[in-house]
């Protein structure tokens, strides 16, 4: 019965949301801040979920292992070169 009345609460307030149009630019841009504000209050939760650190971590390996290959082919490609001019 309370989560029946809760849920209708919850619906009345959003359709009176919907409905309500910004009347100014000052309330319009209140809501892009407070809806900014929200998102990254979102983001920094998020961000400590251990799921996400998880991940987090691993895009971050993935980024170190990308640049240490391709340092190490281009130490490769220098020291191939070097033995091609030493053969002249």
């Amino acid at each position: 019965m309370a989560k029946a009345k809760k849920d209708r609460m919850i619906k009345i307030e959003e359709e009176k949301l919907k409905s309500k149009e910004p009347e100014n630019e000052f309330e319009i841009e209140e809501s892009q801040n407070r809806t900014a504000l929200q998102k990254k209050a979102k983001r920094m939760v998020d961000e400590n979920l251990d799921e996400v650190k998880y991940m987090s971590q691993l895009v971050n390996y993935a980024k170190v292992a990308t640049v240490r290959d391709k340092q190490l082919e281009e130490k490769k490609f220098i020291h191939s070169k070097r033995v091609q001019e030493q053969k002249r």
